[in-house]
């Protein structure tokens, strides 16, 4: 795997992060983010994939999902070669550490509005945690 292919990737989701056609405000590019892995290093998408759905049934928050995912990409990306998968490039194990910095960086409202208790919850969900039943 080239760093060329690494920094396309990472230029795609800087492009979508912060697009110059809605004034640098584009979406988290969580979504870029799984694509670009899933061309890069896909076994760690389906563990990641996995992640973010348990993490989504049982809490409901897309956000938390979506940083648990991310927090989960370098520890798989360093642990699948040692049970016996292909192991990554170097540089990709470097851009999956950035990876979880990144996401937590365009995740700062959403943590805020987590700390706050208004950060919108997906109940339909919900499967294993309690729901939020605040709303009649």
């Amino acid at each position: 795997m080239s760093i060329i292919q690494i920094v396309a990737g990472a230029a795609t989701v800087l492009g979508h992060t912060f697009t110059i056609f809605a004034s640098f405000r584009g979406g988290k590019g969580i979504a870029t983010l799984t694509g670009m892995m899933i061309a890069l290093y896909p076994i760690a998408v389906g563990v990641c994939i996995f992640t973010f759905g348990i993490t989504l049934i049982t809490w409901g928050y897309v956000s938390v999902s979506s940083m648990t995912a991310s927090v989960t990409l370098p520890l798989v990306v360093i642990l699948l070669p040692l049970i016996g998968f292909p192991p990554p490039s170097q540089p990709l194990v470097i851009f999956s550490v950035i990876v979880p910095v990144f996401v937590f960086l365009t995740h700062r409202d959403n943590i805020s509005r987590l700390r706050q208790g208004n950060e919108e919850l997906f109940e339909k969900a919900v499967l294993l945690g309690r729901k939020n039943h605040s709303n009649p």
